[in-house]
């Protein structure tokens, strides 16, 4: 793992990445936070650490870099301190709504289905990346001003792929449709393009897509416009397909 962080710290195809706006080209290079920052302290990079855990979520895009750049600072300043908690830190925070209702779900859906308050340990059990493994220009999550999703997937995928070679997890979490066209790609499922929303409805009421000895099981990008009910109950399965006493 500390390979593949070294291969994206060198990465510079994503520094300029020209797209047609209204007739124009336009720069929309993302910014390579890895070449800046050799360990950014959060959660979603906590991956040396992670490379035997067996979930593994795929998120879109880590958004804008400004909003990364809060995290390094708040670091900066605590790490010092004698009442300083790595394992704390990772999640005393949200960067944002995405990521609390990611969290939520799963301490929510776990505490549902067994009926006592999520332990702190089973973040072990989580190792979180995106389709897009570098960060937005700009200052907004949402919208495409500053942002090519197609190549931006594209430019990522052989890195992706080679997080899941590395982790060889037991269950793979896609959010929304950039991140099931790199797991479609990698574990060679066939979905051609099927939208998310088709394929929900297509794998109720089991819910997932075996392969191997790996179960996919594909949910909604949480900024996307369904119920969280609906959501939720795609979560739920996770404690269903993992014996958690195993770890």
């Amino acid at each position: 793992m500390k390979r593949l962080i070294g291969e994206l710290e060198d990465e510079d195809s994503v520094e300029s990445i020209l797209v047609s706006r209204n007739g124009k080209q336009v720069d929309v290079g993302l910014v390579n936070h890895f070449k800046l920052h050799k360990k950014i302290p959060n959660k979603w990079f906590d991956w040396v650490r992670k490379v035997n855990a067996p979930i593994v979520i795929i998120g879109q895009d880590w958004g804008p870099y400004i909003v990364l750049l809060k995290f390094i600072e708040d670091y900066s300043i605590e790490k010092d301190s004698m009442f300083f908690s790595y394992d704390d830190f990772l999640f005393k925070t949200f960067s944002s709504r995405t990521e609390k209702f990611i969290i939520k779900a799963i301490q929510n859906t776990y505490e549902d289905t067994f009926k006592e308050e999520f332990p702190k340990r089973l973040w072990e059990l989580f190792f979180f990346t995106m389709a897009v493994l570098f960060t937005r220009q700009g200052k907004h999550f949402r919208g495409n001003y500053n942002f090519d999703s197609e190549k931006s997937t594209e430019l990522s995928f052989k890195y992706v792929s080679k997080q899941l070679d590395i982790v060889k997890p037991k269950i793979v979490i896609p959010l929304g449709n950039l991140a099931l066209r790199s797991v479609d790609k990698h574990y060679q499922l066939g979905i051609n393009n099927k939208k998310i929303s088709k394929l929900v409805e297509e794998l109720r009421p089991k819910g997932y897509i075996q392969k191997g000895q790996t179960y996919i099981l594909p949910n909604f990008h949480p900024a996307s416009h369904i119920t969280p009910k609906i959501q939720l109950d795609i979560w739920k399965k996770i404690w269903q397909l993992i014996r958690i006493e195993e770890y």
